[in-house]
């Protein structure tokens, strides 16, 4: 019992540490202004992710070599797609679940954060031995997606990679990789939209 105890209290503990970004789940204003409307097709749509939701990660520009560890999670895979689901029932005014003239798919290949310090390294050590203060950081949310548009008997496909950068002292983790997602989303879906136009949709 005394076990079973300590098991579920370090479990707890644990838990209690992981904390969510705060992101959107719907597409800003400027995007859905900019979003050419499309009445004369039925369109059906899917979406898979390949990003499961969980801690975030987090790597180095400049070798790739992972700097996770933020005991930060991040619900990315979920919700890009409701924001796909909310971007496509304003753009297709003739969705419909399956069997469309129009069948697009959506994949959220990959999806990951860069860390680069922005500091010097004298920054660095006056901050840590002079001035006090955090170590200031860019964060660049990028996302990857595979679209693939099947029409006439003809599929259509195209990778659109977006990112966005946010700038700020590592006491603000949470609120800058939240603002480097939502503009990393909505660029996303404005590279999707010109590519819909671009073939005619």
């Amino acid at each position: 019992m005394k076990q079973i105890l300590i098991a579920f209290f370090g479990f707890a503990l644990v838990s209690g540490c992981v904390t969510n970004i705060p992101v959107s789940s719907s597409p800003n204003e400027f995007v859905m202004l900019q979003t050419k409307m499309v009445n004369d097709v039925t369109v059906s749509h899917e979406y898979v992710s390949e990003v499961q939701d969980g801690e975030i990660r987090i790597v180095d520009p400049k070798d790739g070599r992972d700097v996770s560890g933020l005991m930060l999670n991040s619900t990315q895979g979920t919700t890009f797609g409701r924001m796909i689901n909310d971007h496509f029932q304003n753009k297709f005014m003739k969705l419909q679940e399956s069997g469309g003239e129009v069948q697009i798919r959506v994949f959220l290949k990959d999806f990951y954060v860069e860390r680069a310090q922005t500091d010097t390294a004298g920054e660095v050590l006056l901050k840590a031995f002079v001035t006090g203060g955090a170590v200031d950081y860019q964060y660049t949310a990028i996302n990857q997606v595979l679209i693939e548009v099947e029409r006439d008997g003809e599929t259509l496909s195209k990778m659109i990679k977006a990112s966005s950068v946010a700038d700020g002292a590592y006491g603000e983790t949470k609120q800058m990789l939240g603002s480097a997602i939502d503009k990393s989303n909505s660029k996303t879906l404005m590279l999707m939209n010109a590519y819909f136009e671009e073939i005619g949709l």
